[in-house]
């Protein structure tokens, strides 16, 4: 009975603080003309939508952003159908698309459009910077 009762307790604990659990993952961005790539780092908090981004533009410079997966994404794929990797433009089950708007203090934007599956939370997408480069984002 006491094992019970301690093990019940743990899983009570685990499911209150699961959603406090601040989580980074990061994701590279190569460029499709130059190869170049880029690291990110998505911050969010378990079984989110919404989060902030973090990386250094190709200057080296940081820039931040935030992303938010489904909801209203008004004129998404205009950017993810125009990648030249975005060949497969089903979903699946459980595929969530996302976007991503971030900038520098020196005048970089970056826009990007991801799917990502909610079970594996695996995912691609398109980007495009204010300078017309295109780059595949990988996670």
């Amino acid at each position: 009975m006491l094992v019970t009762m301690r093990g019940r307790l743990l899983v009570l604990l685990i499911l209150i603080t699961l959603p406090l659990l601040a989580i980074t993952r990061k994701v590279r961005l190569y460029n499709e003309e130059t190869g170049s790539k880029m690291e990110i780092a998505f911050k969010f908090t378990w079984n989110s939508t919404h989060g902030q981004v973090v990386g250094n533009a190709p200057s080296g410079t940081p820039f931040d952003g935030e992303y938010s997966i489904g909801g209203g994404t008004v004129g998404w794929g205009q950017i993810y159908l125009g990648g030249k990797t975005a060949t497969v433009t089903t979903m699946n089950a459980g595929d969530r698309r996302g976007s991503l708007f971030a900038t520098d203090q020196k005048g970089f934007i970056i826009h990007w459009e991801f799917v990502t599956n909610a079970s594996t939370t695996h995912g691609s997408g398109a980007c495009k910077d204010n300078h017309c480069e295109l780059y595949q984002l990988l996670f």
